[in-house]
């Protein structure tokens, strides 16, 4: 049940893959060799064993200690030992404000525990175990603070992130599953190549002519900018709007509440000035061809008037 749910995920991530990638083999190229290496790529040994020093790091940077080193680190069974040059006074709650975000930000454990034992006994002195989304407010001994002592700084992951779970699946699959894994991921890319194509037919018949001329300019409704030369201007949407609409009746006079209602709606978001506001940013935005005017009826709309 969960390996169905893992591939039902990864079959979405990659369909959504699909319909944002310009090339169709691109896209199948992510879903069938992609996704697995990126699932894996940050949460590999190399990356854990990086993790568990910055946690070292950061440890002694807690206690002020800015100088000593932190011992290369081991991996003992399942769990990793963080050693230390010098010894520190532990405050567990310290402890763990400085563990848990990094533990979040590397993505490494979905689930940890963290023991601190003492170097010469081996007796651990502190302990706990930790998911994602659990508060540390109710970790137990979180302010009892132990002694000037050597430590050894254990962190054991308990529970995986499903993308590594299920990376660790796709490498030590057998063939039966290897082709488990490949039928949603035909499924996706049948489905995502007929939504491409539909997409795409429907993008070039909206946007054939969606480059008109503006005295000098060239107005790209598409990508809402003003070209001119190799100079390009941005447009926000309300300005592409309201240009769009007094081109269309260019050199006649647009009543200001046809403006109003075509361009704002009904989102009643404007006040008074808002339009003249509007009509004052595009006049400065196509002020670098004289041609192209926008001249103000009184009492009545503006018109755009191109020579």
């Amino acid at each position: 049940m969960k390996n169905s749910f893992r591939h039902n995920i990864l079959t979405y991530f990659c369909v959504m893959q699909l319909l944002l990638t310009k090339k169709i083999y691109v896209g199948i190229l992510f879903c069938l060799i992609g996704l697995p290496i990126l699932a894996q790529a940050d949460t590999s040994e190399a990356h854990i064993l990086i993790t568990m020093r910055k946690i070292g790091h950061e440890v002694l940077q807690s206690v002020g200690d800015y100088s000593s080193r932190v011992l290369p680190i081991k991996k003992e069974e399942n769990r990793y030992k963080i050693s230390f040059e010098n010894e520190f006074v532990l405050t567990p709650e310290d402890l763990a404000t400085v563990i848990h975000p990094i533990i979040l930000e590397s993505g490494i454990a979905e689930k940890y525990r963290v023991e601190v034992s003492t170097c010469d006994s081996g007796i651990v002195v502190h302990g706990y175990e930790v998911g994602r989304s659990d508060s540390l407010n109710e970790l137990a001994c979180r302010q009892r603070v132990q002694p000037l002592n050597c430590y050894n700084l254990y962190v054991t992951i308990v529970q995986k992130p499903a993308a590594l779970s299920y990376a660790e699946n796709i490498a030590s699959a057998n063939t039966t599953d290897f082709k488990s894994l490949v039928w949603p991921f035909s499924i996706a890319i049948l489905i995502a190549t007929g939504l491409i194509y539909i997409r795409k037919k429907r993008r070039d018949e909206s946007t054939a002519d969606h480059i008109t001329p503006l005295g000098k300019f060239l107005f790209d409704q598409r990508k809402m900018e003003l070209l001119l030369k190799n100079n390009k201007t941005e447009l926000t949407s309300k300005e592409a709007d309201l240009l769009i609409l007094l081109l269309k009746s260019v050199n006649e006079t647009v009543e200001r509440e046809i403006i109003l209602s075509s361009v704002w709606g009904d989102e009643g978001d404007y006040i008074g000035r808002t339009l003249d506001v509007f009509i004052s940013k595009l006049r400065k935005k196509l002020e670098a061809d004289e041609s192209v005017k926008i001249v103000n009826v009184r009492g009545v709309g503006y018109r755009l008037l191109v020579d």
